[in-house]
């Protein structure tokens, strides 16, 4: 029963603050709305840390059972919640970071006129994200999936009144439709094959059950669709880089710590039913990877602060899918733990440079960072948050990104055959990861003043916003030394023990991921820092180079391919059938009854002439109708 209440109370905090926020967010001043919306997620990490100790002296999975929600036949479906390792995990990512996020708002959004709405926002996201987590079945999961979805929509499209941040938002909303239909057909598949919808039913089955290995494989290709939607990979990914438009608090929290783990998650919580399709597991690890590559190739050349870090999320999740292709769960749990802290310590780092750009004439700040230059002096906070951040994106030790991707890069390699193909694309992409991270330092922070526009006269970020910098910087520097260990115990109950590279295999991964890192950085640092025009010109005058740098900063016209192959075909088959219903059917209905009743009424009205030899006529010929009928009837009952 304790454990009951602690479950429960979870997703319940941040859901009571939307409650409040969304009803009294006129009547309450800044001061208590900054309050309670970080109140609230504070109180489901400090809940959290208390299940977290239930379960360390007993790992069996706690369950909280609220009620029948649905029972149909075979079909029976609670509102449910499951706490095992892996969910709480995912619990203190979400509250733990998502109450540092919370923080830094109130510094970033201060004085913004939808201040109250913008964190009864955030209290929904985190409290649907947490019903996603711990849900126990596949629908109460999809409850949540769909709910930061919702969340996500009305986040990126917060200042509606840009024409530009209201189509983002639609465009994350409709791309996500995509995969959240093949995951419902995968559900219902499921529920077909084992009759159950119970998450831990469908696990438990898998090793018992008969089905045909390829309907489970189609099952988790369904599944994986969905997952490429919410997660941002190929070939769904195209929502994500537009996410930015949203406050920048909003893209830490989609891109650190809530949505984008979604499909991650998903996979972790039904790898039983995975395992069963190991040709499913290629797939997902050969498109994870193909995903970071492609990714990173794209965050080289772009001049959104915000956009390369987009371009980062979905990369580093490409290797999240990497593992999980691989069966290295924990390894990917791992890599989404450390994520959540190093990127959310990003794109605030971020925030706070934009938000050091604040002028009259510039609202929102400036995100280009062709426009900026020289700024650690200025800013050294900002400045170490962002160094310690990209050290950790580009797995450098001893940060922590380097203790949870340096083992994915590894498990690849040490698998063989068609893994070392993925290992040697993921080990591009992680190449690449390095040049990017510091082409966008070094353009941002070192060299001279590039831009036009000056800073505000405090350019420091406020006290909020530095606590919750100074936390993730310590998070992303001491979060990966040490925990690979407690993490794969902490978790064994749930994936089993983790096999482990060789370590000839070992040592060869890292020579080459490491030490060629650090070359790239001193290279990637000395190009932007001094050779920055010499480049520019070097392209200009290449035609080659300057194509693939426009291809690249272009994003491959993938944007463009879609429009023409789906957004173009699409708008004009429902124009084509909004015309055709309008005409046939609409007003079919409401000019068709009317010219019914018009034309009974004239057949009506033909005999009605007013003329006597007709009206005589008429008489007369009822009048021997009638007589021939009782004749008949007559002859008929007397016979």
């Amino acid at each position: 029963m304790e454990g009951q209440i602690w479950i429960a109370l979870i997703p319940f905090f941040p859901l009571l603050g939307f409650l409040i926020l969304g009803l009294f967010q006129k009547k309450l001043s800044e001061f208590w709305i900054s309050v309670i919306g970080c109140a609230t997620p504070l109180a489901s990490f400090l809940v959290a840390c208390k299940a977290w100790e239930l379960l360390l002296k007993d790992p069996t999975p706690l369950r909280a059972e609220l009620y029948t929600w649905l029972s149909v036949g075979n079909l029976k479906l609670s509102l449910a919640f499951l706490l095992d390792p892996l969910a709480l995990t995912l619990c203190l990512i979400v509250t733990g970071v998502g109450f540092l996020i919370h923080v830094y708002s109130i510094g970033y959004m201060h004085g913004d006129p939808g201040y109250g709405r913008y964190f009864s926002y955030l209290n929904l996201f985190t409290s649907m994200m947490l019903v996603l987590v711990l849900g126990e079945n596949l629908p109460l999961l999809f409850v949540g999936w769909e709910g930061v979805g919702l969340c996500s929509y009305l986040l990126i499209g917060f200042w509606y009144k840009d024409m530009e941040k209201a189509e983002a938002a639609q465009k994350a909303f409709v791309v996500n439709r995509v995969g959240d239909a093949a995951f419902l057909l995968g559900t219902f598949l499921l529920f077909s094959l084992f009759g159950t919808l119970s998450i831990s039913g469908i696990n438990e089955a898998v090793a018992t059950s008969s089905v045909a290995g390829w309907k489970i494989a189609l099952a988790c290709v369904l599944l994986f669709i969905g997952a490429t939607g919410k997660s941002a990979q190929i070939p769904l990914y195209v929502w994500l880089p537009d996410a930015m438009a949203g406050p920048t608090p909003v893209s830490a929290l989609i891109h650190a710590a809530t949505m984008v783990t979604a499909g991650v998650y998903m996979i972790g919580r039904l790898h039983p039913l995975f395992s069963a399709a190991p040709w499913v597991g290629e797939i997902i690890a050969f498109v994870g990877a193909l995903t970071a590559l492609f990714a990173a190739t794209m965050g080289l050349t772009q001049r959104d602060i915000k956009k390369v870090l987009a371009y980062s999320t979905i990369s580093q999740l490409g290797y999240m899918f990497l593992a999980m292709g691989l069966g290295a769960y924990t390894l990917g749990v791992f890599h989404l733990t450390t994520h959540a802290f190093f990127k959310a310590l990003l794109f605030l780092g971020a925030g706070s440079v934009i938000h050091a750009f604040v002028t009259k004439d510039y609202p929102h700040g400036i995100q280009d960072i062709f426009e900026m230059g020289g700024l650690w002096n200025r800013l050294p906070l900002t400045f170490a948050a962002f160094l310690v951040g990209g050290l950790s994106l580009a797995a450098l030790p001893p940060f922590s990104g380097f203790y949870s991707k340096d083992p994915i890069l590894a498990a690849a390699l040490d698998r063989g055959g068609i893994y070392t193909v993925i290992w040697v694309i993921a080990l591009l992409a992680a190449f690449c990861t390095t040049i990017y991270t510091f082409r966008l330092i070094s353009l941002t922070f070192f060299g001279k003043p590039r831009g036009k526009v000056v800073f505000t006269k405090n350019p420091h970020p406020s006290k909020a916003m530095g606590f919750a910098l100074l936390v993730l910087v310590l998070l992303s520097f001491l979060g990966g030394f040490g925990l690979e260990k407690p993490l794969e115990h902490f978790l064994s109950p749930v994936f089993g023990e983790m096999p482990h590279p060789s370590h000839r295999v070992h040592v060869l991964n890292l020579w080459l991921s490491v030490g060629i890192g650090f070359l790239l950085v001193v290279f990637t640092v000395y190009l932007f820092t001094y050779r920055f025009e010499s480049l520019r010109r070097y392209l200009y005058n290449h035609p080659v180079s300057w194509f693939l740098y426009f291809l690249s900063y272009r994003k491959y016209f993938v944007d463009e391919i879609y429009h023409v192959l789906f957004v173009v075909p699409l708008k004009r088959g429902a124009k084509w059938l909004l015309k055709w219903v309008d005409f046939f059917v609409i007003e079919g209905i409401v000019n068709g009854i009317p010219q019914m009743i018009r034309e009974i009424g004239y057949l009506l009205r033909l005999p009605q002439t007013g003329r006597v030899n007709q009206l005589t006529a008429f008489l007369v010929g009822s009048a021997v109708l009638l007589l021939v009928y009782v004749s008949y009837v007559m002859a008929f009952v007397w016979k």
